[in-house]
């Protein structure tokens, strides 16, 4: 402990990059290949879920369709998610599934338009 003021470490740009590009590759590999590419897509009436990208969706009427959201962890929610929250989204119907959607960034600016296109429905006018 005692020589270890005598420590001297420099560091120059290709260090700086080495560093740089280990954590640019470990980010790229979780968020290319191990997350769950899951998203939805919302439309006045209905609802798509793509589980995989270029797997097909599957299409859920909004018509009694449940969402919550959670913002239970302080920390994690409101200080470093700057107000994020996990989305649950429930479907009713004979197929009925659960979505969790965790860290949605702007949830309640979310979840009003989420309703707001729930609430809506489209208008098909038939042909003679």
């Amino acid at each position: 402990m005692h020589s270890l003021y005598l420590l001297d470490i420099h560091i120059n740009a290709a260090g700086y990059l080495f560093v740089a590009v280990v954590l640019f590759a470990v980010w790229a590999v979780n968020f290319f290949w191990f997350d769950r590419q899951t998203y939805m897509i919302f439309t006045p009436g209905q609802m798509k879920v793509c589980e995989k990208i270029g797997g097909g969706e599957q299409v859920y009427d909004t018509m009694g369709m449940n969402t919550q959201h959670l913002q239970d962890d302080f920390f994690r929610h409101r200080i470093l998610g700057l107000g994020s929250g996990d989305l649950i989204v429930r479907t009713a119907g004979a197929r009925t599934h659960e979505f969790h959607f965790n860290n949605v960034l702007f949830i309640k600016r979310t979840l009003a338009k989420i309703e707001q296109l729930q609430a809506d429905r489209p208008i098909v006018k038939g042909g003679a």
